[in-house]
């Protein structure tokens, strides 16, 4: 069995904001779905906040899949920078 890891990103929700927050997180789950290694992917939203929560579950070998798929890298740094 492989070993994985466990990320939890907060990420801050600008007032006014929520909706587009809300597209941008769907439209980002959808690139993982057709595109990621991830095991898992949840996203919650604490509406009343204002924060996002994304747990995600990677093997170990997602360094080496990022390192062997440069187009999905560079990808996958834009979208985290877009979420930042």
């Amino acid at each position: 069995m492989s070993e994985s890891i466990l990320l939890i990103n907060t990420m801050q929700i600008e007032h006014g904001k929520l909706e587009a927050s809300k597209e941008s997180v769907n439209n980002s789950l959808a690139f993982v779905e057709m595109n990621g290694p991830q095991l898992m992917v949840e996203v919650y939203v604490d509406k009343e906040n204002l924060r996002a929560y994304s747990c995600q579950v990677y093997r170990l070998l997602f360094r080496d899949y990022l390192r062997k798929h440069p187009a999905t890298a560079k990808e996958y740094a834009q979208l985290k920078y877009r979420l930042a």
